[in-house]
Formats: structure tokens, sequence, C-alpha cells
């Protein structure tokens, strides 16, 4: 059924704990801050942090591993 399909991505990031599930992107780094679990500074130069690490990821991918042709 279509509602099992979904218990091993949940199950998944269960097993991350919070810290590895809040480093993997920034939605939840703000959320931290919109929740008020920590400072608003913090939260945005976290979030902003992930975010310029996943572009410099997705373009050193491209020059290490360039596509054939």
């Amino acid at each position: 059924p279509l509602g099992w399909s979904a218990a091993a991505p949940l199950v998944a990031g269960a097993a991350l704990g919070p810290a590895l599930a809040v480093t993997a992107a920034a939605g939840p780094l703000v959320g931290l801050g919109v929740a008020g679990l920590v400072p608003w500074d913090v939260a945005l130069v976290s979030a902003v942090a992930a975010l310029l690490g996943t572009v410099v990821a997705v373009f050193s991918t491209s020059v290490v591993s360039p596509a054939g042709e």
C-alpha cells in the first residue's frame, strides 16, 4: 500500500537524530529559529552556510567527474 512507502524515510529520519537531520538542510535550521530554540543569527548563518555548502558540492562534483560525451 501507498502508506507503507513512507515508513522507510520516516524511520531513516528518526534514526539520524536531530543534530544530523538539522545539518542536512536549511529548512529545519530556520524552523529552529522560528521555534525559538536557537537564536536567529545562529539559525540564519547556519542556513546560509548549508546552502552555500550545497552549491559548492554540486559544482565540485561536476569538476571532479565531468560528464562524458
